[in-house]
C-alpha cells in the first residue's frame, strides 16, 4: 500500500476536513491530534492545495513500541544500510517527533548515534541538524536542505494512545505558501507498483526516482 502522512497545522480539526473533501473519508484515517494517515502515495498529493498541513511525508513503517530506547536501537540498525544506497555526497539528517514525550536533548543525542553509526557502516560524511525542539521549523528543513537528494527527515507520530509509533520520511515542506521538496509536475510511475517491497525507500526530489536498499524486518508502505 502506498501511505503517506501529513503533518496538520494549527487548527487539525479544519485539516482534517480539507483531507476528507479533497481525497474522502475512507482514505484519511488521523493519528493522534497533529497528524493523518492517507492511503494514497504521496506523489499524487497537491500538496499546495493544502492550506490545513505543514508537512507531507512518505510512510516507512509502524513500530509496536513507544519506548524510544527500542526505537533508537532499531534506528542504529537499518539507518547505515539505508545511507548507502543514497547518492554520493554529504548526507543531511534530521529528526521531529509529534505526541512522544521525549526531550529536544534525548532526540539530538539519538541523532548523534545515528550520524555516528552511519559514518561507522557507510564512512559517508553526515551533517545532523540539531534540535532545539522536538520537531525541526521550516528554515531549519528548508536551510539544511533536509527534502533534496541527500536530506533524509525522520519523523515520528504517535499513534494516538496505542502504544505504537509510525516513522516517516519528510518530502515536502510548505515555506510561503509553497511546497518545497519536488518539482513542479511530479507524476507517479509504475516505480510506484514496487514500493510494497520489504525494504526503506529514499526518494529523489522526482517520484520515479527512488533508490531502495535492504531493510529487513521493515514493509514497506509507500512511495518513493
Amino acid at each position: 500500500m502506498n501511505d503517506s502522512v501529513v503533518i496538520l497545522g494549527r487548527q487539525p480539526a479544519l485539516g482534517i476536513a480539507e483531507l476528507e473533501s479533497l481525497y474522502g473519508g475512507d482514505n484519511v484515517v488521523p493519528i493522534g491530534d497533529s497528524a493523518a494517515l492517507l492511503h494514497i502515495a504521496p506523489c499524487s498529493i497537491d500538496f499546495a492545495r493544502l492550506g490545513g498541513a505543514i508537512r507531507l511525508c512518505k510512510m516507512l513503517t509502524e513500530l509496536d513500541t513507544t519506548n524510544w530506547k527500542q526505537i533508537e536501537k532499531f534506528l542504529l540498525q537499518v539507518s547505515p544500510g539505508h545511507a548507502s544506497t543514497m547518492p554520493e555526497g554529504k548526507m543531511h539528517l534530521g529528526l521531529s517527533v509529534y505526541g512522544l514525550d521525549i526531550s529536544p536533548q534525548h532526540l539530538l543525542a539519538t541523532g548523534l548515534n545515528i550520524k555516528k553509526a552511519i559514518q561507522k557502516g557507510s564512512g559517508r560524511s553526515v551533517r545532523l541538524v540539531p534540535n532545539k525542539t522536538t520537531e525541526l521549523n521550516t528554515a531549519q528543513v528548508i536551510h539544511n536542505k533536509l527534502t533534496g537528494r541527500n536530506g533524509w527527515e525522520l519523523v515520528f507520530v504517535k499513534n494516538g494512545d496505542a502504544k505504537k509509533i509510525r516513522a516517516h520520511e519528510h518530502r515536502q515542506e510548505r515555506a510561503g505558501g509553497i511546497a518545497g521538496g519536488q518539482d513542479d509536475g511530479e507524476k507517479c510511475d509504475a516505480e510506484d507498483a514496487e514500493s510494497g517491497k520489504a525494504g526503506l525507500g529514499h526518494a529523489d526530489e522526482k517520484c520515479g526516482e527512488r533508490q531502495q536498499g535492504p531493510l529487513p524486518g521493515v514493509e514497506m508502505h509507500g512511495r518513493g
